[in-house]
């Protein structure tokens, strides 16, 4: 159970985070982007954030949707290979 806490608060703490980059979007493409936030997501948007301030939120969303995509066509190519 500690564990899994200490999952939680560290998204939820990136998704916080994240909410203070984005202070000019709606309250749902705030959530959009804490609700699908990954830590390699977080992480190239503070890379990004770095040399550049203002980020669309159609950046943010691009970026976790390319994260989540990224992580199945990996989990599928593994399998893929691993059976032949």
């Amino acid at each position: 159970t500690l564990t899994v806490f200490l999952v939680n608060l560290r998204n939820m703490l990136m998704s916080l985070h994240a909410t203070t980059i984005f202070t000019k979007t709606s309250l749902w493409n705030q959530l959009g982007i804490g609700s699908l936030i990954t830590d390699e997501s977080y992480g190239v948007l503070l890379g990004e954030y770095v040399h550049h301030k203002d980020i669309p939120a159609n950046w943010m969303h691009g970026n976790n949707i390319f994260s989540y995509l990224d992580c199945i066509i990996s989990y599928w190519l593994f399998d893929w290979f691993h059976d032949s």
